[in-house]
């Protein structure tokens, strides 16, 4: 049996691994759920790798997701733009505290953008296209819609979307 250890997750069976590990992270003011997910009999150590150095620094990961995000609203994207004017719509008033600390003087959308809460990530090592997938919310307590950042193994944009 050989075995892998990731942070977060701890020892994986890379010969026997089981399809689905979960962990928690604490991330920014708030909790970060962590999943991995293995949809093959095995998983290579060299994509444990991958997923090691995007768990190791965590910071970075989420900069780069926000830096796609300010990417798409600013640069004529419709993901992000049509999340925050459909939140902005259904929610009005109710995402000011969500503000509170923010530059009175930005344009609402793009305090919003800077809102966004990071709540999951998860690694699939065995997927060629997406290889992480990033969710942002505006608070799950407020929204089931997320923005969906999904990078390749090598942290470059697979593709954005938003879900619920």
């Amino acid at each position: 049996m050989a075995t892998y250890t990731l942070p977060y997750f701890g020892a994986i069976d890379t010969g026997a691994p089981e399809e689905f590990y979960d962990a928690e992270a604490t991330f920014g003011n708030g909790p970060l759920s962590l999943d991995l997910n293995v949809d093959e009999a095995s998983v290579a150590p060299e994509s444990l790798d991958k997923v090691k150095r995007f768990l190791e620094d965590l910071p970075a990961l989420d900069r780069k997701a926000r830096a796609l995000m300010a990417e798409d609203f600013h640069g004529g994207g419709d993901t992000v733009t049509e999340y925050l004017e459909h939140h902005s719509e259904e929610l009005g008033n109710a995402l000011d505290p969500l503000l509170e600390g923010s530059d009175a003087a930005a344009p609402r959308d793009e305090r919003l953008l800077k809102a966004l809460r990071w709540v999951r990530a998860g690694f699939y090592p065995n997927d060629e296209e997406v290889f992480a997938t990033l969710d942002y919310s505006l608070g799950e307590d407020l929204t089931q819609y997320l923005i969906v950042v999904n990078l390749d193994a090598n942290g470059e944009l697979a593709y954005m979307t938003m879900e619920s």
